[in-house]
């Protein structure tokens, strides 16, 4: 399935490392008065705590939004990874693994109220908060297949995943029904 990259693509994944280097250099800041590691790990546990203590930012998009820019296309790559027979490449993997990471946390988003008509609805109903979380724990399979480049655990938690999917759309709105994964092929693209 090895894909070549378009420009569009590579900036797709500059959020990732913008994350990813961010993370580390807040790992490198300098030690708190005192210049022991224990203030230092002490202090950057307080705001850590500060921080999850802090309530979520709004959600300013409607669910649909989340599920047409996010879920709907890293679903695909993993769909199209799972579907594909032959050999994932570092990069397909790499791609499925990126994608895992994008469906985990759409699941998050999809449990706050956004500005769409039935969003308040959806977000308080427990059976979409449950479908949710299924929909968020399949996602962490296929991260761990994927770093794994365990293919059949990729091919089991995308069927998690897969129907997680549909029986939300089922569910909450038939007209969002989702597309089955892809048909085998021996070709990544139509």
């Amino acid at each position: 399935m090895h894909t070549h990259l378009s420009p569009l693509a590579l900036r797709a994944r500059r959020p990732v490392s913008v994350l990813l280097l961010s993370l580390s250099i807040g790992a490198c800041e300098p030690a708190p008065e005192g210049n022991s590691a224990k203030s230092a790990v002490s202090a950057s546990a307080d705001r850590i705590a500060s921080v999850a203590q802090a309530e979520p930012l709004p959600l300013r998009i409607p669910i649909p939004a989340v599920m047409t820019g996010a879920i709907n296309r890293s679903s695909s790559i993993v769909f199209q990874a799972a579907a594909f027979t032959g050999d994932l490449s570092e990069e397909d993997w790499l791609s499925v693994g990126e994608a895992a990471v994008n469906l985990t946390g759409a699941a998050t988003l999809i449990t706050i109220s956004g500005t769409g008509p039935q969003d308040a609805e959806w977000t308080t109903n427990p059976k979409w908060r449950g479908l949710s979380s299924d929909m968020q724990e399949a996602a962490i399979a296929v991260g761990a297949a994927a770093s794994k480049r365990d293919r059949p655990a990729l091919t089991e938690s995308t069927a998690r995943l897969a129907q997680s999917c549909q029986s939300c759309h089922l569910e909450f709105s038939a007209r969002l029904l989702t597309a089955p994964p892809l048909p085998e092929t021996s070709t990544p693209h139509p």
